[in-house]
């Protein structure tokens, strides 16, 4: 039994409307078509209407028209409804010159109200088409009736034609007619759509000279059009994606239209393993959530790509896969391995806009060529986060204790990437803006050109470090290892870190170390320890930037021959080349050669003191250390200078090692003797402020030096 509940009119209701001539509900809305009203646009310009149901009551909502509405346009004439989306039709609308070519406006509902977002015209209309005259509407498809088009030579034959969208833009995609159609047919007076398959009504359609007998056809239509979600195990069709996982069994394949995606808001495969199969592209929309439990897939078709504008999971457990062509993630989106699961991304590029995460314990792998990070990455405890190719990061990379951030190929980062007690490797690893090392960490790779390094607490690298111009490497505590050679033309600098582990901040280079005319070597604490297994190649030209006097050099070349740069003006016997304070002093606290067996050739090939390559530079230490086993070559012009020398092994030219003479400051010409050519000597180099006269040591020279020389050369040293 059928009851009346309401008669519906319109509230500005006037004579000649033909409100009610066309209609459209869903659930609580229904839309209301009154394409003979009269508005400020004119007579017939048409309205829609729109009535809410609230407790049995009906109640006008709000009333829509076209945004270019003109006199005689019928809006109205047709309506549909859908969970997004008001369609309405103006068959007698003017398309610039083509007199009633007819369009379809869509409204989009924003909260309680309905915004105009299209007007849809066919590219390949014209006048007199009527295309408007029927619509109907599912998800991101319309399809929209033209009753009146001519076909080749059949006037008024009709046919359909079908909009889908994306995001908020609609297209046309194709047109609906049928194989044979004769003149009147009018074709599209009616359109329908249930599942794939659209229905176009044709009421004048002539069929063995019945006139006005009418028919009807059934087209299907491509599945990226409309949605729709096929079971391939079960033949089971869905409306809906989610409905389709629903009764899906585990190990089942869904084919999917790929206008399901963006209607599915909420997608959990709930621990089943499904191949989820796109018959075209994947995309999802900002604020879906996707979830892949099991051993479950998201694939797309062939040449096809994913894309993400929400949340993609792979559920905690699980081992979940995506393969595409490409993968987009865009800035609002992102992917997630959850805590001990495995996300396997299968495509040949990758670009990730929005948030990558690998929770405690899961993997992320990425086998594209090249994946492209626009957003931000965190790799949590005992993660790790693979490319198979090459990875360019303009966003940041966070990873925490014990986990991997690996590349295959190059490794560009261009953002801030933080790594705790894990490893960074890439074959190139090429770090363009802070790169921050906390506990144990390595980075591997066959070469690795940092802009800047803070390393707190002990880490290694693994291949060739270059340190470029105005890159910074700060070591906080610790030591940082290096397993190949050091090109260093930027700054490394040892702090101490109250809160960090490790001792004193040290740096030990298995390969050569390199520092550039303008780099610079500060680690200025007792304890510091630069190791080096090259050369010692040293290019620094200020004392500023340099200072090694409280630490140790170490060379330990495991048997082959180093070079050692001898870098400080030769000031003689002075311990006055101790003060790194004095323009042209490089000067070392501890030279060490050893303990493994080693060969040391001193060289002077770098202008250190600005002094220019004739004059020869020297080596100024505190303390001179040869192991046993190991060989100093200083057969050049070069002196070492030392306080004190512990020697097991050999030196080629005794000579060229000399002790300070501070312990005779009155012996100014070292002669061995104190006598007047002292005090000639000691004024000579006074009066040229010569810094080893500074005698008392109080940072200036003056009358106090004089004082503490004539004292020392009346004690008779």
């Amino acid at each position: 039994t059928w009851t009346q509940q309401a008669r519906v009119l319109a509230a500005d209701r006037a004579a000649g409307d033909a409100f009610g001539a066309s209609l459209a509900i869903r659930g609580d809305e229904l839309v209301v078509g009154a394409p003979q009203d009269d508005n400020v646009a004119g007579v017939d310009q048409g309205s829609v209407y729109v009535v809410g149901r609230a407790g049995g009551v009906w109640s006008q909502v709000s009333r829509l028209s076209a945004s270019d509405a003109a006199a005689g346009d019928a809006f109205g004439s047709s309506v549909a409804i859908t969970e997004s989306s008001i369609v309405v039709g103006s068959p007698s609308d003017d398309v610039d010159a083509s007199v009633n070519q007819g369009s379809v406006h869509v409204f989009a509902r924003s909260g309680a109200s309905w915004t105009h977002q299209a007007r849809l015209v066919a590219g390949d209309g014209a006048a007199g088409d009527s295309l408007g005259s029927s619509v109907a509407a599912v998800g991101d498809m319309i399809v929209a009736g033209a009753p009146s088009d001519d076909i080749g030579a059949s006037v008024d034959a009709g046919s359909s034609v079908v909009f889908s969208r994306t995001g908020s833009s609609w297209t046309r995609q194709f047109r609906l007619a049928p194989p044979v159609v004769l003149s009147s047919s009018q074709v599209g007076c009616a359109v329908s759509i249930a599942g794939s398959t659209v229905a176009v009504g044709g009421r004048g359609f002539a069929l063995s000279g019945q006139t006005d007998q009418g028919a009807a056809w059934t087209f299907e239509v491509p599945s990226d059009c409309i949605p729709g979600v096929l079971n391939l195990a079960s033949g089971t069709f869905s409306q809906t994606l989610a409905a389709a996982i629903a009764s899906a069994q585990s190990g089942q394949r869904l084919q999917v239209a790929p206008a399901s995606f963006p209607q599915a808001s909420l997608v959990d495969t709930l621990g089943r393993s499904l191949s989820i199969e796109s018959t075209g592209g994947v995309r999802t929309v900002s604020g879906s959530i996707v979830t892949l439990g099991g051993a479950s897939s998201l694939l797309a078709d062939l040449g096809e790509g994913i894309e993400i504008g929400g949340q993609l999971f792979a559920a905690t457990g699980s081992t979940a896969h995506l393969a595409a062509d490409r993968l987009h993630v865009g800035g609002r989106g992102g992917i997630t391995s959850r805590v001990n699961s495995s996300l396997n991304v299968d495509v040949d590029h990758a670009e990730l806009n929005g948030t990558v995460r690998a929770e405690t314990g899961s993997s992320l792998a990425v086998g594209a060529t090249m994946t492209e990070i626009g957003g931000s990455v965190r790799v949590d405890a005992s993660a790790s986060l693979a490319f198979a190719g090459d990875a360019v990061s303009a966003g940041s990379i966070a990873a925490a204790a014990d986990s991997t951030v690996a590349a295959a190929g190059l490794l560009d980062l261009q953002g801030t990437t933080s790594i705790t007690n894990g490893l960074l490797a890439a074959s190139t690893i090429l770090n363009r803006d802070r790169l921050e090392l906390s506990g144990s960490v390595s980075l591997q790779g066959g070469t690795i050109n940092l802009r800047d390094l803070d390393a707190f607490g002990s880490s290694a690298i693994f291949g060739d470090f270059t340190n470029g111009v105005g890159a910074v490497t700060t070591i906080r505590s610790g030591t940082l290892f290096l397993f190949g050679s050091l090109s260093n033309s930027g700054s490394i600098i040892g702090t101490i870190c109250s809160n960090c582990l490790g001792g004193p901040p040290s740096l030990e280079v298995s390969g050569d170390l390199q520092l550039g005319s303008q780099a610079s070597l500060l680690l200025p604490f007792a304890g510091s320890q630069v190791s080096v297994g090259g050369d010692f190649d040293a290019a620094i030209d200020s004392n500023e930037r340099f200072d090694l006097s409280l630490a140790m050099l170490r060379l330990e070349g495991l048997g082959a021959e180093q070079t050692l740069e001898a870098m400080s003006a030769d000031i003689g016997a002075s311990e006055g080349g101790l003060d790194r304070l004095q323009p042209g002093n490089f000067p070392i606290g501890t030279l060490k050669i050893g303990p493994t067996p080693s060969i040391v050739r001193v060289v002077d090939v770098r202008d250190n003191d600005a002094a220019g390559q004739e004059s020869c530079e020297a080596i100024y230490v505190d303390t001179l250390e040869i192991n046993a086993g190991s060989r100093l070559i200083n057969d050049g012009c070069a002196k070492i200078y030392y306080r004190t020398l512990v020697l097991e092994g050999t030196v080629d030219v005794p000579d060229n090692l000399v002790p300070y003479s501070s312990a005779c400051i009155a012996d100014f010409n070292q002669d061995g003797g104190v006598d007047g050519g002292d005090i000639d000597a000691f004024f000579a180099a006074w009066e040229a402020a010569e810094p080893n006269t500074d005698l008392n040591q109080d940072g200036g020279i003056d009358g106090g030096d004089i004082v503490v020389f004539f004292d020392r050369w009346e004690a008779g040293c």
